[in-house]
């Protein structure tokens, strides 16, 4: 069952999936998890926020009985503008630098997410057994428990690194996540160099900030399979008339081609189960 939530200060509003009893006393199988447009919308390979989404559902569907947390802090909490920024850095550094490097840079925390809405959450839902906690994340254990949330344990999500997220994934790894010693791969080269470039404001038109322009792999699978990944040349507009961001995306060969690709249907995008 999905239960929306919505801040009666305008904060974003936030979700629930919920699958069996969650009001027993035995520890309930639990996933907080960020919103990522780009991996989880458009099929992004560069990340595994999607992946790590799909086995949290697929663990929660399997014990019969659990609840994931969504929650709208794109970009760990700094935003998609932000996120995009981190993209454009490292790539124009050539992967010298990493996401973390990339945060220190535009001088803002390396995680600015928030677990206070999740105890608010369990309240309203009527949880009150502890959690056990779908994550790599010794950040957010520590973030879950500042914010009230009982943790009795972590059971960890590990996903297999591609050509195209492996430099992001070893960063975290450094960082104290829990995703083992990994495994090599090939890393993907660009389709051409990307340019670090500062906000410039629309020379038509002043009221739209470009913010960041950087490479974006997209593929049905995610990433697990290098020869059905297209790369997409994402842009991150700011609407500073009407707030907001803008995500232009432009395909190799012009919008065309990004048009082209991201037409494809849903049931080519995400793995839905049939009926034998």
């Amino acid at each position: 069952m999905l239960h929306e939530f919505v801040h009666r200060r305008g904060r974003v509003p936030a979700f629930a999936v919920a699958l069996g009893a969650l009001e027993g006393p035995e520890p309930l199988l639990a996933r907080v998890h960020s919103s990522c447009v780009t991996s989880e919308v458009l099929g992004a390979c560069d990340c595994d926020c999607a992946a790590q989404l799909g086995a949290a559902l697929a663990a929660i569907a399997e014990a019969g009985r659990g609840v994931l947390f969504y929650l709208c802090q794109e970009g760990r909490g700094a935003g998609l503008a932000a996120k995009a920024r981190d993209r454009m850095l490292v790539q124009a550094s050539g992967d010298r630098i990493t996401t973390f490097d990339a945060y220190d840079r535009m001088g803002i925390p390396h995680d600015s997410r928030d677990y206070a809405d999740v105890a608010s959450m369990c309240a309203l839902l009527g949880v009150r057994a502890p959690l056990h906690l779908l994550s790599n994340n010794p950040d957010k254990l520590r973030g879950l428990e500042k914010a009230g949330v009982s943790i009795e344990a972590t059971r960890p999500l590990v996903t297999g690194p591609s050509g195209f997220n492996e430099h992001y994934l070893e960063a975290k790894r450094r960082s104290g996540h829990a995703l083992g010693a990994g495994r090599r791969t090939s890393p993907t080269d660009l389709p051409r160099a990307v340019v670090e470039r500062q906000p410039t404001a629309h020379a038509a038109n002043g009221a739209f900030l470009h913010v960041a322009a950087y490479w974006l792999p997209v593929s049905p699978s995610w990433g697990r399979r290098d020869d059905d990944t297209h790369w997409i040349e994402a842009q991150l507009w700011a609407d500073l008339d009407r707030g907001g961001e803008r995500l232009v995306l432009v395909g190799r060969d012009g919008p065309e081609g990004a048009g082209g690709w991201l037409r494809q249907e849903w049931r080519d995008r995400l793995p839905l189960r049939t009926e034998s």
